[in-house]
């Protein structure tokens, strides 16, 4: 049987980039399927109809993740349908371009409410619906936690690379606490994804970061959804407070 057969899962921030490629790969295993997002119901609703085009069971849930009554809005559309979740993926977060010496309090918190904030209200939700053994958390970081990416640009990253570096402690802190019920909770660290977003960049900036990495090329976002699928999978049951580094080499020179 196909690992994600009959699951039930939930992506946050689940209708672009790398969280719509995750959603994807869970419906190509026939998991019933709880997407968020916050704002592009255009987006949404298209992802949404393709999915139930092929068969599959999606439910949309449009509620902000950096506020705790949007968490619980999301939990209570959920319960409506299911009293059960397998497999949780926490992939919304707030990026915004401010340099140390600039950001203001407003962006630190936003970034903050959106990554280990939001990551634990929605496991507090999740954890009395999720199955001993089986169940699965995942959420998506950055190599942008460990490593300033360029000598200027990087710096705008701050806010949010603050903020997964607290979701990557929230994860160890959170896999402990839920190891008696042998439920995993992990992360998956990127650098750049080829995402449609960064795809649109000036072609320089694209070829650039192509000779960065030793695999000389951007992974794709399918690629990056395989490291969580395998996260997801039953042979990762004792991987567990864990960040995953996939990156195709960019943070090895």
């Amino acid at each position: 049987m196909a690992q994600g057969k009959g699951r039930t899962v939930l992506v946050t921030g689940g209708t672009k980039g790398w969280g719509r490629a995750i959603v994807d790969r869970f419906a190509d295993e026939g998991a019933e399927l709880f997407i968020n997002f916050a704002h592009d119901e255009q987006a949404a609703d298209q992802l949404a109809e393709g999915l139930r085009a092929r068969g599959v069971t999606a439910h949309l849930i449009q509620a902000d993740m950096g506020a705790a009554e949007g968490i619980e809005r999301m939990f209570a559309q959920l319960r409506d349908s299911t009293e059960h979740l397998d497999v949780v993926v926490h992939n919304a977060f707030h990026l915004t371009n401010a340099n140390p010496l600039a950001a203001t309090r407003e962006q630190w918190m936003r970034a903050m409410e959106v990554g280990p904030l939001a990551l634990m209200s929605i496991v507090q939700q999740a954890a009395p619906m999720l199955p001993e053994s089986t169940g699965r958390i995942i959420a998506t970081s950055s190599v942008a936690t460990s490593r300033i990416f360029h000598a200027t640009q990087g710096l705008g990253y701050f806010p949010m690379a603050a903020a997964k570096g607290a979701l990557e402690v929230s994860v160890r802190f959170l896999a402990t606490e839920l190891a008696p019920r042998e439920i995993t909770v992990n992360a998956v660290a990127a650098a750049y994804i080829g995402t449609e977003g960064l795809l649109q960049a000036p072609q320089p900036f694209l070829d650039a970061i192509a000779k960065k990495t030793p695999y000389g090329r951007i992974p794709s976002a399918a690629e990056m959804a395989g490291i969580v699928m395998m996260l997801a999978s039953p042979d990762a049951a004792l991987t567990t407070g864990q960040v995953i580094v996939a990156d195709g080499g960019f943070t090895l020179v």
